[in-house]
């Protein structure tokens, strides 16, 4: 204890001479707080991550319509003096609840550069380098499976080229978005920027005696990162279904993309079709004697009309954000599909609710 006391006293005195193997113990010492220190600036917290998802939950895969799943990232540089190189995001989606061999496959990435393995459920995106304090976000999409109840996805923030977990990585976690139970009259699927997402009802929104009306909605790609659900109801206790006796039992479709905004130029618009099948139509009823009512809200139409065509014969959205039937087809004895009944084609530049009396 003495011996230690003493040199404690011979190594912070500013007079004493320091022996030869403590101006060694000294360097090794400062060449560890050095490496240490190094390795303090690369530790977790100095990549964060935040991941959220845009709906949840989303439908399931069901009949050929293909809802996506899509989680939002965002990186930011939380340490105090460097430059990340390379912000990376690598992660990996599973399934829970779902049969045996069920996955959650990468459909695209908005924002980042992403590259994919294990069948295309791990994905490994880049956003380039980050400056002291700033954020990169982008959004990241699957396929929805066609069963189970979540996709998990299981992720690392990293701000180096190597495999994570590892002495340069930052934040990690787990973000699940949740799986509807399949249901013919609703579906929900997120809507990622600059991706056309084409979702129905029924079976590839072919109407049947048992499912008699579907729908089928097109969203074109747009700037913004979105939902798109569509929920069916009966509607055949109004007065207009049993006045115009067009149909057995009458259905209405509420369509919600919210803050969708579209120019209605060239294909910038949303088309929604519309179908009944045969078995719910009335003797004698034809399809330009229907009633499709429109409301958003805000705004009702109590006819919809057809549409205007430009010189080529192509339908064009109106002006006014109200829709109109760019086709209406009575497939009542034969379709190019092999079912039977009545088809619209509806488009315009916002969603709402249709009612076909």
């Amino acid at each position: 204890m003495a011996i230690h006391s003493e040199t404690r006293r011979a190594w912070f005195h500013s007079n004493s001479v320091m022996p030869v193997y403590d101006r060694r113990f000294q360097l090794q010492a400062l060449v560890a707080v050095t490496i240490l220190a190094a390795m303090g600036a690369a530790q977790a917290g100095d990549m964060d991550a935040a991941v959220g998802s845009l709906a949840s939950p989303v439908s399931l895969n069901v009949n050929g319509s293909q809802p996506v799943a899509t989680y939002t990232v965002s990186l930011t540089n939380a340490g105090s003096s460097n430059t990340i190189s390379n912000g990376r995001f690598v992660a990996t989606a599973s399934v829970s609840g779902g049969n045996f061999g069920t996955n959650a496959v990468f459909k695209s990435a908005s924002g980042a550069s992403c590259t994919t393995s294990l069948g295309g459920t791990k994905v490994d995106c880049s956003v380039g380098s980050l400056a002291v304090s700033e954020s990169k976000a982008f959004t990241l999409t699957f396929f929805s499976p066609s069963s189970g109840t979540s996709i998990d996805l299981v992720w690392d923030a990293v701000f180096d080229n190597g495999t994570p977990p590892g002495g340069s990585n930052g934040a990690s976690g787990s973000t699940s978005i949740a799986l509807a139970a399949i249901d013919p009259t609703s579906v929900t699927s997120a809507v990622p920027p600059n991706e056309t997402v084409s979702v129905f009802t029924g079976n590839l929104a072919l109407p049947s005696d048992y499912d008699q009306f579907t729908v089928a909605i097109t969203v074109p790609p747009v700037s913004i990162s979105t939902t798109a659900s569509v929920v069916e109801s009966d509607i055949t206790s109004e007065v207009n279904c049993s006045s115009m006796r067009n149909f057995v039992r009458c259905f209405q479709s509420n369509i919600s993309i919210p803050g969708i905004v579209l120019s209605g130029v060239g294909a910038d618009y949303l088309t929604f079709q519309l179908r009944v099948d045969k078995s719910d139509i009335r003797n004698g009823t034809k399809i330009d004697k229907v009633l499709i009512q429109y409301t958003d809200g805000s705004l009702s139409v109590p006819i919809v009309q057809n549409c205007l065509k430009d010189g080529s014969g192509n339908p064009i959205p109106n002006s006014d954000q109200t829709p109109c039937i760019a086709r209406a087809d009575d497939y009542s004895k034969k379709s190019p599909l092999g079912w039977k009944g009545f088809q619209w084609s509806i488009i315009n530049v916002k969603n709402g609710s249709y009612k076909v009396f």
